[in-house]
């Protein structure tokens, strides 16, 4: 592969909190590597975006290219539980930005991605972005920068890496008992069975099938509207059946973004989704109503409030701004009132905030204050990403938030967490559950993937961050953010290749969501007609002697009586 960076690396200090940062380039002893580049952060910043380093393309970068980017990091000081950094690249380029966290006692660890390259750049023009900030205080050293471009030579899944790992990965690790325990208390119940004849004596030695049909947990994805409404072709006839067949819950990716709404046809496209969804027996979730930046709303938004602000000045400006941001709740929410029982109301607040900054955190308050008054059945949620991890300062920063929002009384629903991963600890992701259950609401994991070369090592997290996820008692419900490397923002989805074979990581889900988790079995009525299961919440047929009935399994568990045939002899 071509080198992507100068020889040595041209690494420079940025981003809004730069001036509590420091780079140095220094002697080191890594592996095959004597020197490296010691970034030392002197405050806590609030999104890792604050402090940044950054570096450009040594040599141009053509559309599907492959490229290799490894280096290695290690952290010498932090006052977090872990020292924490990401590797960024270019938005328009969509490329995967992998996580890395390390404790001073666990010395380099070698962190490995693999990218196919999107869109095209001349040498100079994209910038590869190491982002420190979001956390206390801490000092890092990364080093052996290997970005290497492989051109059109091979394919990613042929470039060499090496493994990564997590915390509680081990077959031992400590937390799986639990889980395991937590899993059977609240995520199973009784069912009680009695089987009788025609004059309600009790039947034995009778077949009884007790078969789940759905599950009671939300099992969800996020769905492209094009390829929902998109003409029939193979892509999108099996893109539609892989919906159906892996999945009771999903919400669309962007149709129903404020931006997407607003655009030509937008709205009708957004509808018609999501009622193909519906009625396919598909809960529905939205997403959002709020992501409360100028870039992430429609461009007349800024473009007319700075116009109102230099004519008419703040207080007519940010009246204005209020009207066009409760408009747009009342909006959205109406239209979808009893199709859609649960939105993202306010997306990514910690580092979204362009409109608190202009109208104050109240306005929140506000917004789910007129969500609840035009849809009081549906939930609220609040969502984030990067608060995955106990201890780091975004998942303090957006405690902080929900707590607030609470003590000032605003009706909000249910906290969201995006789970944008890399290859994160279990356990530390098991405490960040419980200080957000600490605050009363349900949680649901709204967006998750995990971005890797390594299919092993996505199928493992993949399986132990489902099962970490449905042990605690908090959380309805586990969305991904898309299934297939065609439709996906990042292009490594969990369940499917783009030529539809299904991953390791897509194994692991069906294996657990309608194996390991289902429950369908049968068995002969006892002497006293009685048949007990304990099964998994959810919808079930239960059947016998040709006669079946629906039972909705919760968790205060069911009891349900088949009349079969005649009298007993």
């Amino acid at each position: 592969g071509l080198p992507l960076l100068a020889n040595p690396p041209e690494w420079r200090l940025g981003g809004p909190d730069a001036a509590s940062a420091k780079l140095e380039h220094v002697p080191a002893d890594g592996p095959g590597f004597e020197t490296a580049w010691r970034i030392t952060t002197t405050a806590t910043t609030s999104a890792e975006n604050r402090i940044v380093v950054t570096a450009v393309n040594a040599i141009p970068i053509a559309g599907g290219d492959a490229l290799l980017l490894r280096f290695w990091a290690r952290t010498l000081e932090t006052q977090a539980a872990d020292g924490r950094g990401r590797l960024r690249f270019s938005k328009q380029a969509a490329f995967a930005a992998p996580a890395f966290t390390g404790r001073p006692a666990e010395g380099w660890k070698l962190m490995v991605s693999t990218v196919p390259a999107r869109l095209s750049f001349a040498a100079g023009q994209h910038t590869f972005t190491l982002a420190v900030g979001g956390t206390a205080p801490q000092t890092l050293e990364v080093g052996g920068f290997e970005f290497l471009n492989y051109r059109r030579t091979l394919q990613t899944h042929q470039l060499p890496y090496a493994c990564a790992t997590y915390e509680g990965r081990a077959p031992e690790a400590a937390w799986r008992a639990r889980a395991e325990a937590d899993i059977e208390k609240y995520r199973k119940a009784n069912l009680a069975v009695q089987v009788v004849d025609s004059s309600g004596a009790p039947v034995a030695g009778v077949p009884v099938r007790v078969k789940m049909l759905a599950h009671d947990f939300e099992w969800g994805t996020a769905a492209g509207e094009p390829r929902i409404n998109g003409a029939s072709n193979p892509d999108n006839d099996r893109y539609r059946e892989s919906l159906l067949a892996m999945f009771n819950h999903a919400t669309l990716d962007n149709a129903l973004k404020w931006p997407n709404w607003e655009a030509a046809g937008g709205r009708q496209r957004a509808l018609s989704a999501v009622d193909w969804l519906i009625s396919r027996g598909l809960s529905v979730r939205g997403h959002a109503v709020h992501w409360p930046s100028w870039t992430n709303s429609p461009a007349r938004i800024r473009t007319e409030y700075e116009s109102k602000l230099a004519s008419l000045g703040s207080a007519e400006a940010d009246r204005w701004l209020r009207e066009q941001c409760e408009t747009r709740v009342r909006d959205a929410v109406s239209a979808l009132r009893g199709r859609i029982h649960e939105w993202d109301l306010v997306n990514e607040p910690v580092g979204n905030r362009d409109f608190m900054r202009i109208l104050g955190d109240s306005v929140m308050d506000d917004w789910f204050r007129i969500a609840r008054e035009t849809d009081p059945e549906a939930l609220f949620f609040i969502n984030e990403n990067g608060v995955e991890q106990d201890g780091n300062a975004k998942t303090q920063s957006f405690f902080e938030i929900v707590r607030d929002l609470l003590a000032r009384g605003a009706p909000v629903g249910g906290v969201g967490i995006q789970a944008h991963v890399g290859a994160i600890s279990i356990p530390s992701y098991l405490r960040a559950l419980d200080r957000f259950a600490s605050l009363g609401l349900p949680i649901t994991i709204t967006e998750f993937d995990m971005v890797t070369p390594d299919a092993r090592l996505q199928a493992e997290f993949t399986r132990d961050f489902l099962t970490a996820t449905f042990s605690h008692h908090a959380v309805k419900g586990f969305l991904m953010w898309g299934f297939w490397d065609n439709n996906h923002w990042l292009h490594d989805a969990p369940l499917y290749y783009r030529d539809w074979t299904l991953k390791p990581s897509g194994q692991v889900w069906s294996d657990l969501i309608y194996r390991q988790w289902w429950t369908d079995e049968e068995r002969l009525s006892d002497a006293g007609g009685a048949v007990a299961v304990r099964g998994f919440l959810g919808r079930y047929e239960v059947s016998a002697g040709g006669v079946a009935v629906p039972v909705l399994l919760k968790h205060e568990g069911a009891e349900v009586k088949l009349v079969v045939g005649g009298p007993a002899n």
